[in-house]
Order: structure tokens, then C-alpha cells, then sequence
């Protein structure tokens, strides 16, 4: 006759902190799902929305009017605005800033010396 070795049963229970472990563990994973999720929706909706705007909002021809006595001495863009750098015959300057998107004068900047 053979022995059969003898099984152990684990009678003491698992602890608490190893349950609250599992459940940070399976918390944690979801929120990683869900901020990248997230991210990707963001980058999507940007990128088409961004290329939308760019590519199909024309305004057609628009008329700026400069003061009398000007010259443009620049002009540069940032952003969804056009600067157009003016220098009078007095040498006085402004800069006419206008919306990119509807062609419209949002504003004159006049520049002033310190003295």
C-alpha cells in the first residue's frame, strides 16, 4: 500500500489589502483605457476640424483701408490674424490687424514712441 500525500486546504482567508489591491489594479486599467480613448477623439476631432477650417472657409475679395498718408512697411500672420505693419509719411506707425477667417479689421494698433 502506497501513501497518498495529504492536500493541504488554506483555510485562512485572503486578506483585505489583497482585495483592495485587485480593485485599485482593475480601476487603474480602465482609467488607462479611458484617457486614451480620450486622446484619440481629441486628436481626431482636432485634426479634422483644423483641416475643415483651413481649406474650405474662403472669404473672397476684401478691401482694407488704409489711413491717408500710409504705406504698408509690413505685413506677418499668427494665429487666425493678419498684421499688416503701416508707416505714415510723418513717421508714424500702426499696425491694422485683420481676422483671418472673415477678412474683417478687428483693430488698429497705434505705435507710439517712449520717451
Amino acid at each position: 500500500m502506497s501513501a497518498k500525500p495529504q492536500q493541504t486546504v488554506r483555510t485562512d482567508p485572503v486578506p483585505p489589502s489583497l482585495h483592495a489591491l485587485k480593485l485599485l489594479v482593475i480601476i487603474m486599467g480602465v482609467l488607462i483605457v479611458a484617457g486614451v480613448i480620450t486622446i484619440g477623439v481629441t486628436v481626431y476631432n482636432r485634426m479634422s476640424s483644423g483641416a475643415s477650417q483651413s481649406a474650405g472657409e474662403n472669404f473672397g475679395t476684401v478691401s482694407a483701408r488704409l489711413p491717408a498718408g500710409h504705406a504698408v512697411h509690413g505685413i506677418s500672420a499668427a494665429g487666425n490674424s493678419l498684421y499688416i505693419h503701416l508707416q505714415a509719411l510723418d513717421g508714424s506707425a500702426s499696425v491694422l490687424v485683420i481676422d483671418g477667417r472673415t477678412g474683417r479689421q478687428r483693430g488698429r494698433i497705434a505705435l507710439e514712441p517712449h520717451p
